[in-house]
Formats: structure tokens, sequence, C-alpha cells
């Protein structure tokens, strides 16, 4: 979805749009289904309602916040220059988060072998 952000802001093409729209929307899609399997996976079923109007109320503050920053001429310049820095900066919270969550599952699978050496 960044990366699709990012090309609609640098490169402002009908036919363009469109793919880039389309790519957006299937990520977005994947993204969705990704956090509905995770709460369903992960949260214990008699927590399903507050992690659903958690999640539910952080999205909304995201996209309060979005409008708010993405006003043209409020904080930032041009709509064009706000597509570019929002894309820009989702792609680097996803590079940002990629690693670190790199890192944390190598940490992971080394403190499991650490224990099992350990046992035996």
């Amino acid at each position: 979805m960044g990366a699709a952000i990012l090309i609609e802001g640098l490169w402002a093409n009908a036919v363009g749009l469109a793919m880039v729209f389309l790519a957006g929307g299937l990520g977005n899609g994947l993204h969705n289904t990704g956090v509905r399997t995770a709460i369903y996976e992960h949260v214990p079923e008699s927590r399903h309602g507050a992690a659903w109007a958690q999640l539910r109320m952080l999205i909304n503050i995201m996209v309060a916040l979005g409008y708010l920053i993405g006003t043209p001429g409020l904080l930032v310049g041009p709509a064009r220059t706000i597509i570019v820095v929002s894309g820009a900066v989702t792609l680097l919270a996803i590079i940002l988060s990629a690693v670190l969550l790199g890192r944390t599952a190598r940490g992971g699978v080394r403190r499991q072998r650490a224990v099992a050496e350990s046992e035996g």
C-alpha cells in the first residue's frame, strides 16, 4: 500500500493510478485478512469484542490524524507533496517493522536453541 501511494504521488498518470489503486486495494485486503486472522488466533475468544473495539478506535484515530495532517496548506505543502510523503513514511514504517520483527524472531530462535542445548 505504501509503494502504491508513493507511486501515485510520483507518477500522476490515469493508467498508472488505476494500476496502483488495484495493487493498493489488493494489499489492503491482504492486510485486513491478516489482522482478522491474527485477532482470532492470538486473542482469547472472551476478549474478541474488546480487541475489535480497540482496533477500530486506533484506526479512527489514525484516519482523523491523517485527515488533519494531510489537509493541503494546513501543516504540509500541496496535495502531491502530501501523497509522496505519506507513501515514503508508510514504506519506511514497513521496512522498520520488518527489520525489528526479523530481529525479534531470530532472537527467539537463538533463545530456544540455548535453552535446548543447556537442557540436552
